[in-house]
């Protein structure tokens, strides 16, 4: 479905200058489903329509650390706020025990639970839409 709602937009963007503002427009204003990189543990990232990244979960947000077993993970979601400003959110969460693969699996969705509510509300309040 996103597949194809991008290709409508790059369609009418084509036809015409009035298009091609009101694609930008939306691209801006729209926050892709999560990716990861495929690293281990994986870093997930969400970015906007022109590819910034707008919301992370990663071992290094909670600082310099074992890369394989991480103590924390930590996770940001930040958004244009207007005015050439941004408002953001952050945190970490702790990993229970750094030599299970469940306890990193758990804290790396509790972050990333964590960072979606997070951009949600940042969204609502800057007129964002999650996809």
């Amino acid at each position: 479905m996103l597949d194809k709602t991008l290709k409508q937009l790059l369609e009418a963007a084509l036809r015409t200058p009035e298009g091609a503002a009101m694609a930008y427009d939306v691209l801006t204003h729209v926050v892709l489903p999560w990716r990861t990189d495929g690293s281990m543990p994986p870093k997930l990232q969400r970015h906007d329509g022109h590819g910034a990244v707008v919301a992370v979960v990663d071992r290094w947000c909670g600082g310099y650390q074992d890369a394989h077993k991480p103590v924390v993970v930590g996770w940001q979601a930040c958004l244009p706020s207007g005015g050439g400003g941004t408002a953001s959110c952050s945190g970490m969460v702790l990993v229970t025990d750094p030599d299970d693969i469940q306890a990193l699996s758990s804290a790396l969705a509790e972050a990333q639970d964590l960072a979606e509510a997070a951009l949600a509300t940042l969204c609502v309040k800057y007129g964002y839409e999650l996809l």
